[in-house]
């Protein structure tokens, strides 16, 4: 980027799509080392070449209003008021937590409503044209750990499990330091992963502690 600087014209000032166009110039090679990432890495070419990023996104409605929704406390979806439901465009189900302390395990389910009934109310939303996440971590996630490739692998196939009964569309990392563990590298290769399973519409949220020292580590992820 500061080479790129040097070498644009006039007052130095980048515009948006100059400035992702640099940064996607500079970070892609580095994800394409494996053949699965090579797609990923036309998909964000293709996007930036087109002028996208300047364009209303048509995976998430613009703008985003988003709302989480405790499965440990009312109301459901099905109880929010339709007005709520028509101006929210992100719905994000809390908590997914630790199905086995010390691994990437994570489970979720409703508590005040069956999950049939949980799965028909995200199938509603769906329909509507909403983004529906699973919320991971939160306070007393009761040690998730996602510290290298078995954790990632763990946690792959608990949201591929979650994602196949509820429909979910994505997920929103809240990972607190709560008990669990967690470095950049492995949030990385797990969002790569299931963009590369679930394609480019799945959307990946973080909801990010920026507080004491983890703050630089959120920043740097």
């Amino acid at each position: 980027v500061l080479n790129a600087l040097n070498d644009e014209p006039g007052d130095k000032m980048l515009s948006r799509n100059s400035f992702l166009k640099y940064i996607a110039s500079a970070a892609i090679p580095m994800f394409v080392s494996s053949k699965r990432n090579t797609v990923w890495a036309q998909i964000v070419t293709d996007r930036i070449a087109s002028n996208a990023f300047s364009k209303p996104h048509t995976v998430l409605s613009v703008p985003i209003s988003a709302m989480w929704i405790n499965s440990w406390e009312l109301p459901t979806i099905g109880q929010l008021p339709e007005d709520v439901v028509n101006i929210t465009t992100l719905f994000i189900m809390a908590m997914a937590q630790s199905a086995g302390e010390g691994t990437g395990k994570i489970s979720w389910g409703p508590t005040r409503q069956t999950p049939e009934q949980a799965e028909d109310d995200i199938t509603a939303l769906i329909k509507k044209g909403k983004r529906v996440s699973i919320g991971i971590g939160g306070a007393s996630d009761g040690g998730i750990y996602l510290m290298g490739e078995r954790h990632v692998n763990e946690m792959f196939k608990s949201i591929d499990s979650l994602v196949t009964q509820y429909g979910f569309t994505g997920i929103d990392v809240d990972l607190e330091p709560s008990g669990g563990k967690w470095n950049k590298e492995a949030l990385q290769s797990l969002c790569l992963k299931l963009k590369a399973e679930f394609g480019k519409v799945f959307t990946i949220g973080l909801t990010v502690g920026m507080y004491g020292q983890w703050t630089e580590k959120w920043l740097s992820a």
